[in-house]
């Protein structure tokens, strides 16, 4: 936003506080082909050219409003692509993405939730608000049987905080190069969107929190390393892949599953996303209601 301040309204986030203190040299980089393309696309579809010549080219695509994103699940050849991308724990190890899912002792069904930056209020109250939600029901009880893995976008050194802050009691990952955010379909805004219900406190107050953990990691020079302010989150739950899908995807699915059984794998069986739900703002997360009902919901 070369040259000018906008005054923060309302209907911003608390990020936008922290993203417009930042110096041009801090802003996120885009490649420069994305760029061209923003700045070519024809007027046709739908905004107005006055709209358009407003628009920051260096700004990920839906900044400005309601992210144009869709809850499809992503396809099995996705899935494939990345199933053995590498996310890392709190100590640093390194994991294929697949076995946050499937594998030898994990349950029929795993909802991994991805969240924004390790320093996003708006998340953490989402983390307390589940697990306060999950006391209700005994996730081992559940038929099938379902596990939870939160995957983040920061430094990994910054995941056991971050477990404390929220009281979190379930696996936590990260992803601090976004590659599996942007090849499973989440995107990047600010804009902060409608109060959901797991939102209990206030933007100031959301804002402060954020301040006094950044400030604490500031001597550790993690506080600029919490993940991409910009980037939003979702939910994905995946499960036994009973469908048909397509010839391409059954025999990726017959093929993985021998080599599986060929080198001893617990149960050789394919998952796929069954249902998800993408971020459209910044506190868009799934309520509780719909995560129980879909990690309790039939075959």
């Amino acid at each position: 936003m070369a040259g000018s301040t906008e005054p923060i309204t309302s209907t911003q986030s608390s990020d936008t506080l922290v993203a417009a203190a930042r110096t041009p040299n801090d802003a996120p980089k885009h490649n420069e082909e994305r760029d061209d393309k923003n700045s070519s696309r024809s007027t046709g579809g739908g905004a107005t050219e006055a709209e358009q010549s407003q628009t920051d080219s260096r700004k990920p695509p839906d900044w400005d409003g309601i992210l144009l994103t869709n809850d499809e699940p992503p396809s099995g050849e996705t899935l494939q692509d990345i199933r053995d991308y590498i996310v890392l724990d709190e100590f640093g190890g390194k994991h294929h993405f697949h076995t946050l899912y499937e594998g030898e002792g994990i349950t029929q069904r795993v909802l991994a939730i991805f969240v924004r930056h390790f320093y996003c209020g708006a998340c953490m109250d989402y983390l307390k608000y589940l697990s306060n939600a999950l006391d209700i029901i005994k996730l081992e009880d559940l038929r099938p049987k379902v596990s939870i893995v939160v995957v983040g976008c920061g430094d990994p050194r910054l995941i056991d905080g971050y477990r404390c802050t929220t009281y979190w009691q379930f696996p936590i990952y990260t992803d601090p190069s976004g590659v599996l955010f942007d090849r499973l379909g989440m995107k990047k805004t600010l804009l902060l969107g409608p109060k959901p219900e797991y939102i209990t406190r206030s933007l100031v107050v959301l804002l402060a929190d954020g301040v006094r953990l950044a400030a604490k990691d500031l001597s550790s020079g993690l506080a600029f390393k919490s993940g991409n302010l910009f980037q939003s989150g979702g939910e994905f739950l995946f499960d036994i892949d009973n469908s048909g899908g397509s010839l391409a995807e059954k025999e990726i699915r017959e093929k993985d599953s021998d080599e599986e059984n060929e080198a001893g794998g617990a149960t050789g069986q394919r998952k796929c996303v069954t249902w998800c739900h993408r971020m459209r703002t910044v506190r868009d997360h799934s309520e509780a209601r719909e995560i129980m009902y879909q990690m309790q919901k039939g075959p």
